[in-house]
């Protein structure tokens, strides 16, 4: 069993959302594996960086969307994507530094994070985003 599955039930109904959505889930798993694997810290902090460049990526495409369709919850959007994007770079951090970093919480955390923020507040652009996304 993968460390985090996609499910329908995460599905925002734009295509190009949801498979950025998948492709999170699989550099989640990534992560998760590389920490699991006893992975060295260069190696880990790659996965890590992996999943940080292309989370930015994501958040970019996301938040143009909802941009182009007036999107209202925009800004607590942004808000929500920096916390995430902040809290992985102090992990990020942390590791370069050589400090102590518990990994496991690194994962779990993206994990809860990525399914409940989808959950929490991605559907709710479903409405607005779904009928204009191409």
């Amino acid at each position: 069993m993968a460390f985090v599955e996609w499910k329908d039930e995460y599905s925002v109904r734009v295509t190009q959302m949801d498979d950025e959505h998948k492709k999170l889930f699989t550099l989640i798993g990534d992560l998760h594996e590389a920490v699991k694997d006893g992975k060295t810290n260069e190696g880990i902090a790659r996965a890590i960086k992996g999943l940080l460049d292309y989370t930015a990526s994501h958040f970019g495409h996301e938040e143009e969307l909802m941009k182009k369709a007036g999107y209202k919850g925009l800004a607590a959007q942004q808000a929500a994507h920096r916390a995430f994007t902040d809290k992985v770079k102090e992990y990020d951090a942390r590791l370069q530094a050589g400090k102590l970093v518990l990994l496991f919480d690194v994962g779990n955390f993206t994990r809860t994070w990525l399914t409940e923020h989808i959950k929490a507040m991605d559907r709710q652009y479903s409405e607005v985003l779904a009928p204009t996304a191409k």
